[in-house]
Parts: C-alpha cells; structure tokens; sequence
C-alpha cells in the first residue's frame, strides 16, 4: 500500500467515525432540541467533514455539506431550538451525507435519490436562488481573461506593497482576517493525488484570494524529456482574506501537507499599511532591506509587543515547528488493525496455557525454593494483568449500537403513525467487538417486529386503558457467563390463535396436532412467516424473525420470547461466551475433567441426605437455603455412565440463571483457574450443553458446560437421570 492509499483509507476511516457519532448526535438533539452544546459539536462534525471531503476530491459531498453546514449554522448562532420540520430536514439531510459518502467511496456516478429534493430545501431555507447553469468558456477565453505578471520579485516586502487601496478599505469594511500562506510542495504532489488547483478551490470557499505568487523552477526539461507526473512550481505564495479562524484555514492542509510544506501567518492590517507608508517614503531603502520573511516577523514582533492578546495568532504557524510539537496534548487513541488486536488475543491465550504449564509442572512444584516461588507468583500476576487488558482491547459498550436503533425507531414510528418511547439501558455493558458487528442487523428486525406488531395503535391503546404512547425497552445486562439483549414493549402481545391459524395455513403445523404455548410462539421464527395483512418495506417480507434466529444462532446463542396477550411481549437474544479466556470451576466427573464458568456459579457444598427429595416422575431435588432446586447428575446429562453415585460422596455446585436456580452433581472440585475458551468447530454445533473447551497446565482438554444449555434440557422435561 502506498502513501496515498494510506492516506485515503485513513481519511475514510474518519468520516465513517465522524458520521456516525454524527448520527447519534443528531437523534439526541431531536429530543432535546434546546441543546446548544449539541449543536455545536454536530456543526464541527460537518464542518470538519466538509475540509475532509473537499480535500479528497469528493466534490459532490464537499459541495452538498457546504450548505447543510450554512443551514446548521443558522441554530448554531440562533437561541431559538428547532421546530419538528426543522429537526426532520436535518435527519433528512444528513441520510443524503451518508449515502452519498458511499457513493463517492463505490466512485458511483448517480447521486441519491433524494438529493436535489433536500438540497433545494436547504437552500429554500437558507434564502438562496437556484443555480443558473454556468457559461462555458474556452481554454483562450480564460486565459485572455486573466491578468498574469511574470515577475523576478527578489525581495517578497513587494507582495505586501501590491494591496491595492480599494483592497485594504474591503477588508476595513468587512472585518476580514488576512492569511498569508506560503506552500512548498515536494514535487511528488501529483504522484500522491493532488494538483495546486485544489488548494486555490479550498480557499475560496472560505473567502477570497487577494494576490497569490508562484514560483517556477529553471530547469524545466524540454517537452521530449517533460515529466507530466513531477511538479516544477517550487513555492506559492497566496494572501487569503476571510472571517474563518486559523484552524479552519489549516484543516485544509490536514491530509494533505508533508511536514515543512506549509506555513501559515496571520497577518495584521497595520503591517501591510507600514509596508505601503514605508515604501512610499523611501522605497530605494525598503529593497535594500532584509528578505520578507525577516520584515513581517519584525512586524509581527513589534504588534506583540503593543498587544499580547495576538501573540498566538500573529505566529507562524508551521508543521516541522518543534516548539509546538512538544506543547500539543499527546493523542488520545491510534488506530490499530482488528487483525494485530486477533494476533496478540491468541498469543495471549497461548501465554495463559504456558503459565498454567508451569504452575503445575512436578518438576517447578519439587523444587523447593522461596526466591523461585517468589518468582512464580510474580509471573502469574503479571499474565493476569496483562491478559485482562488485552481482553479489555477487544470489549466496547453496546451503547453506539444502541443508539442506531432510535433512528429505526424514529423510522418505523412515523412509518406506522405510532407514538413510540424508546427506553436504552445497559448501553455501557460491554461486548465483544467482532459480536458487536454481527448484532445490528437482528436488533433492527426484532425492533421493527415490536414496534409494527407488538405496539397497537393509539386508539385502540386507549380503549384499552393504556398509555397511547407505546414504549420500548432496549436492555443489555451480563447474566450468569451470557451476555442478555432483551426488546421488550408494553403492547398487545403475541396472539397464538392467530400464529398457530397462520402456521397451518402455510404448512408449519398441523390441525390434528396439539401443541404447547411455547411451541405456538416459537412458529413466528419460521422461515417465510408472517401474519402481516399486506406488504410493505416493514413488514409482510417473512424475512425478518427468521433472520434473526440464523444470525444469533451463528453467534451461538438463541432468542426466547415471552409473552402475555394484552400486556406486551419480551424478546431476549442469549449469547454464550466463545473465543475468550474466562476463570472457570474444573471439576471431575468419572475420568473426565469439566470446567464451569465462575461467573454462573454460586456456591458450591457437600449435601446433607436430609436434604435430597425425590418426586416420582420429576427428578431429585435439595433444600437450599429455603428453596427446592433441582439436581442435574452431569454423568447422566452427558451420557458418561449410569451410576448413582452418593450425594454425600459428592460435591453439589449451585447455578444461577434467570429462569431459576439449579444444582449440578460432580464427583470432585479440583480448583480454579483461567482457560482460553476454543471452539469445538461445526460438528459438535449440536451439542448444547457444551460452549467450548480448553487447554488445562497439564495439556490435558477440558469440555466447558455451557449452563445456559443446560437449563434448557432441564426445561425440555427430558430428565432421564432418576
């Protein structure tokens, strides 16, 4: 990859950062219209999107951000909050910034759809006639038009002595700042992508440029040897007038300029009318004088000196200056590679099993030595404390994830006409970031299905005593050694006449057949299902819940759902732990060493005979602590032996999970430890009570019990272990 493909894809990677926060943002400021801070970070959030843009060709973007940005800017200096039209041709306008960034990415020619629509509203809005077709002129016409001087100026106090008078007066009236920008590219600038034309483009659209001077090197070659790729202009000199700040002017160089390309000073009105004055009375001395650089950084010396107020922005700025280097806050993130971050977590996970290795090493264990002990304890600190923070660099909240779903809801309520409260919590629980990925897709369907399905409309809310305004719960919350996403709303729930009608209708069941509420509800993740009277771009596809259990069941998890007619329904996708090293229970049962996540246990205790119950037909059950669970004999559940071993010859480990307590049976705690969590690949997919195994120290494997797994088995009624 070469510098410039370097720069774009960094360049990318920012705008898709910066319209996404901007997107968030922008749903925040629709329900709080008042926020001026809001305002003002999504207006430097375009704005800054506008200089990307512009500087990477993007000309449509640039062009169409232009104006959404002068329409921002309108709230932005108004204490007035937005209108509900308003706030809409803001969303409405920033959907066209996000689809036609990828239509400059994909380097598509059509623009979107709706594109000239909202840009003539914008411009509506902001006043602005429309656009009469520009005339064409010829290559001879330009050039005859324009005024060029080929001139040797040796002493550059001669660019501050051309302002004309009518100039000066201009920026008087206007309160214009003048920037004096000298550029030095290397003669590679076409090679990475750009041309002068570019910069002179960018200028203008923040003001007007007074005078510029070009500088062209003597050794051109003649046109048989002419390089078309190499630059020969070797320094630009342009004074630039606009009210924009020093930072706007040198966002324009932020993808652009090498160090030592660019430098940049604000120049004072008085220093270029001391140039003139001085000049007039005694011009023959003026060019005897040091070079312009030394005169304005006189000027500028003796400015601060009477006002210290314009020090900083009466300084050169440069991009090779040191001094300023060192004083600039050092970066808060670098960007990183998600596959380096997939390198160093396996390597890691390979350091745990080591260091386990080691630990139980009867060679280590028989040396009998305290500086070496000493040793061995510092060596398993530090692997934990470096294991947890690289586990750390692979977790984010769910919370950007979150937040794109009060845009679908927004969406899909002024779709329906339905009033819609969409509640987030547990937006700070964290996820793994390759999980994260894969979760956006079936959180919009099951949102969508909850608010077009699930949530009535508001007369019928009414009529049955409800709130006409439908709310949503968007949840995420650890549970056990799983990570829970719960939609809930307080609608008409799942009606299972209708399903089970629906699922005969179309072949899924059949009417000589009973079935369980459980069973009727789950026809609704049918492939094809749907009991939507009419398509739409919503619903009546048969596409969406059976989407869902596909994605979620390639993560390894499942989704329930729970429902009660006339009150509303909850769906809850469940997702196990995979690919990560968790601190486990090892435990024997028979020969074979298991391993149970810590974070699903609770206690674990030898029973008292007293306390073991047996129902005929239900299973064996303890008394503990006031409550009766049940027993899971884990050499039953996984088929290792038939035996009966004593409960009191055993230990009994206690397990929590939502749907209430359970107990299981092993013949031997042996410890605790951490283990790297491997996955067992496709052909063992159907094996529900186990998520994984793992390397012991000894090098011997160890299946994980997947309790969540477990639980449902004891649910199903298969309980096969009296």
């Amino acid at each position: 990859m070469d510098k410039k493909d370097r720069v774009m894809m960094i360049f990318l990677q920012e705008c898709r950062e910066i319209i996404e926060t901007l997107e968030n943002k922008i749903l925040i400021l629709e329900d709080n219209p008042e926020d001026r801070s809001m305002i003002d970070d999504i207006f430097r959030g375009i704005h800054t999107l506008k200089g990307n843009a512009n500087s990477f060709g993007f000309t449509r973007l640039g062009n169409f951000v232009h104006y959404f940005e002068d329409y921002l800017d309108i709230f932005r200096k108004n204490d007035k909050p937005l209108n509900e039209h308003e706030a809409d041709l803001l969303i409405r306008g920033f959907d066209i910034v996000k689809e036609i960034f990828e239509i400059e990415e994909n380097e598509t020619p059509d623009n979107p759809e709706q594109y000239d629509s909202v840009l003539n509203e914008i411009k509506s809005f902001l006043n602005i006639e429309p656009e009469v077709a520009p005339v064409e002129l010829d290559l001879e016409d330009v050039v005859s038009s324009s005024h060029f001087e080929n001139k040797d100026i040796t002493n550059k106090n001669e660019e501050l002595i051309a302002f004309e008078d009518d100039v000066i007066q201009k920026i008087k009236d206007d309160n214009l700042k003048i920037y004096h920008i000298i550029m030095k590219f290397d003669d590679d600038l076409y090679v990475r992508g750009y041309n002068h034309q570019l910069f002179f483009k960018l200028f203008s659209d923040l003001g007007e440029i007074a005078y510029s001077y070009v500088k062209i090197s003597k050794d051109i070659p003649s046109i048989e040897v002419f390089d078309t790729e190499k630059s020969f202009v070797e320094e630009i000199s342009t004074y630039l007038l606009t009210t924009s700040d020093l930072e706007d002017v040198e966002d324009v160089f932020e993808f652009i300029a090498e160090e030592n390309e660019v430098e940049i000073a604000l120049l004072d009105l008085n220093t270029i009318e001391e140039a003139k004055n001085d000049c007039e009375a005694n011009f023959e001395k003026i060019l005897e004088e040091e070079s312009q650089k030394q005169i304005i950084n006189e000027v500028i010396a003796n400015e601060q000196s009477k006002n210290e107020s314009k020090t900083k922005a009466e300084s050169t700025v440069k991009s090779n200056d040191s001094t300023s280097t060192s004083s600039q806050a050092p970066a808060a993130s670098i960007r990183v590679e998600s596959s380096k971050l997939d390198e160093l977590f396996d390597s890691i996970g390979e350091l745990v099993i080591a260091q386990s290795f080691i630990n139980q090493s009867e060679k280590i264990r028989s040396i009998n030595d305290n500086e070496i002990n000493q040793y061995m304890e510092m060596l398993g600190k530090s692997t934990k404390i470096i294991q947890n923070k690289v586990m750390s660099l692979r977790m984010i909240p769910i919370r950007d994830t979150f937040l794109k779903m009060k845009r679908v809801a927004r969406d899909v309520s002024k779709k329906t006409g339905k009033d819609i409260n969409l509640v987030i919590s547990g937006e700070e629980t964290e996820i793994d970031k390759t999980m994260v990925d894969k979760l956006s897709e079936p959180l919009i369907h099951l949102l969508r299905n909850s608010i077009d399905h699930g949530i009535e409309d508001s007369e019928k809310r009414i009529a049955n005593g409800k709130d006409p305004k439908g709310t949503v719960h968007l949840s995420a919350s650890h549970k056990g050694s799983n990570f829970v996403i719960e939609i809930k709303d307080d609608g008409a729930g799942i009606n299972k006449e209708i399903i089970l009608a629906k699922a005969i209708e179309k072949g899924i069941a059949f009417s000589d057949e009973e079935y369980t509420d459980e069973e009727i509800v789950n026809f609704i993740f049918a492939a094809g299902f749907s009991t939507a009277a009419s398509l739409t771009d919503i619903s009546g596809r048969g596409v969406g819940l059976d989407a869902v259990k596909s994605s979620i069941e390639e993560l390894r998890g499942k989704v329930n759902v729970e429902t009660k007619e006339g009150e509303g329904s909850v769906f809850k996708i469940i997702l196990p732990l995979t690919l990560a090293i968790i601190d486990g229970l090892t435990v024997k049962v028979e020969d074979d060493t298991f391993i149970i996540p810590t974070l699903s246990v609770i206690e674990s205790f030898r029973p008292k005979n007293e306390d073991i119950q047996k129902i005929r037909n239900k299973g064996e059950f303890i008394n503990f602590r006031g409550d009766i669970l049940p027993i899971i004999r884990v050499n039953k559940l996984l088929e290792l032996s038939d035996e009966n071993v004593p409960f009191e010859e055993s230990t009994l480990i206690c397990i929590e999970h939502d749907r209430g307590k359970y107990v299981l049976q092993v013949e031997e705690l042996l410890g605790r430890q951490q283990v790297v969590i491997k996955s067992l690949g496709k052909m063992m997919k159907s094996l529900k009570e186990i998520s994984g195994a793992a390397i012991l120290g000894s090098g011997n494997i160890a299946l994980i019990l997947n309790t969540e797994g477990i639980r449902d088995w004891l649910d199903s009624g298969d309980k096969n272990h009296e």
